[in-house]
């Protein structure tokens, strides 16, 4: 049985990524004492609109610019260039996820691991984000703490956790 049970949900992988928009999800990781902790925040963007939805650190990918180099801006503009300089990045999927957005937008996801290798806490510097938590581990796995995720970045989530099981073991020890 796959340590993250919903991570057997079905999720497109889509070829064609010419008609998605093309973005950097990331995937914040932090262990302590306490044990392993996945990073979230909330968007003041579903916010303004009435929704109160949480979501991972990520956004759009600049024409020209490599994913990699993406999810490391992404992660400076939105939780500030300190926190994101003590942070390993691992690519976890080289071919995009494809799914939808909290606004129901058709978008293609590369995903990466992120190590957080210090003890500062995010700035939330990015207008777009606010209330940033540590979510442990064992509420990501049985859902409790995505209760205000889109199912589809549920799914997503579920599935990059299982596959940062497999290609970084240590972590989730």
């Amino acid at each position: 049985m796959p340590l993250f049970a919903h991570a057997e949900a079905e999720l497109e992988i889509d070829q064609n990524q010419a008609r998605l928009r093309p973005t950097v999800a990331g995937l914040l990781v932090k262990r302590d004492d306490k044990g392993i902790h996945i990073g979230t925040h909330q968007s003041v963007r579903a916010m303004s609109k009435g929704y109160v939805r949480y979501t991972t650190v990520g956004g759009g990918i600049n024409p020209f610019e490599e994913p990699t180099f993406a999810m490391r801006r992404e992660l400076g503009e939105e939780y500030g260039e300190e926190f994101a300089r003590e942070c390993l990045i691992e690519t976890l999927l080289g071919s995009p996820l494809s799914g939808a957005g909290w606004s129901g937008a058709k978008k293609s996801y590369w995903w990466f691991l992120i190590i957080q290798k210090g003890s500062l806490m995010p700035s939330l510097q990015h207008s777009e984000c606010a209330d940033f938590r540590w979510c442990p581990l064992p509420t990501i796995q049985d859902g409790r703490a995505l209760t205000n995720f889109s199912t589809n970045k549920k799914h997503m989530l579920w599935h990059a956790l299982e596959r940062a099981s497999r290609i970084n073991p240590e972590v989730f020890k």
